[in-house]
């Protein structure tokens, strides 16, 4: 699951420097809601923060642009948070 993609700009707006992966991980983290004790959340996360299916899955989805998310997804999956050129956090 991703987080919202503003949380690095918001965490700067505050002052809170996010340029460094472990500071990004200690402040923001995407877990699942527990679908048995937590039905409502669960629900509400499923539909409103769960990006797709879009891609080969769904190629009339709304995202896609020439056969391809114009959002960037599906993302790579990675064992490790890292900064992109531009500092942008690429979430594992």
């Amino acid at each position: 699951m991703r987080v919202a993609p503003y949380a690095p700009s918001y965490f700067s707006e505050k002052g809170i420097q996010t340029s460094h992966p472990d500071i990004i991980d200690c402040i923001i983290s995407a877990k699942w809601p527990n679908p048995v004790s937590q039905p409502q959340l669960f629900a509400t996360v499923h539909s409103s923060m769960v990006h797709g299916p879009c891609g080969a899955l769904n190629p009339k989805a709304s995202c896609m642009r020439d056969n391809k998310c114009m959002h960037g997804y599906p993302k790579p999956f990675q064992d490790h948070t890292l900064m992109d050129h531009e500092g942008y956090p690429l979430y594992a």
